[in-house]
């Protein structure tokens, strides 16, 4: 989570002198692959997500807010590492600030629903 460990990961780090691990810039085909998989697998968890999210008795603005963001983290996220890899270095703060963005989303969406779940008021009383 820093922005040289984020430039190593996608660009590599071959050029620099006394590294104690060599990474070499990843091939198209690794960086679609990464790409591709992060996004089938994390998109539908997110709308599942946002769908119980929405069930909950919580704020609509926060729920359309954390809805809407995990989904718009999810584009810049995976779209900055290939803008990155493209050689935009201002991307990899888009891929730090939107993956922070996405974590934190996907924290408050899972522990709203869940507290929802616990709560006692939410359970029926026979």
């Amino acid at each position: 989570m820093t922005p040289k460990g984020v430039n190593e990961q996608v660009l590599g780090n071959e050029d620099e002198v006394g590294a104690r691990e060599f990474k070499f810039k990843m091939s198209e085909a690794q960086l679609s692959g990464l790409i591709h998989t992060h996004v089938i697998a994390l998109a539908p968890i997110f709308l599942i997500l946002g769908l119980l999210f929405s069930v909950t008795n919580w704020p609509n603005w926060l729920k359309r807010f954390c809805t809407f963001e995990l989904m718009l983290s999810l584009v810049f996220t995976f779209g900055g590492l290939k803008l990155l890899w493209l050689g935009n270095a201002w991307a990899l703060y888009v891929i730090i600030l939107s993956g922070g963005l996405m974590h934190l989303g996907f924290v408050i969406i899972s522990l709203g629903t869940t507290v929802q779940l616990l709560k006692p008021s939410f359970r029926s009383r026979d």
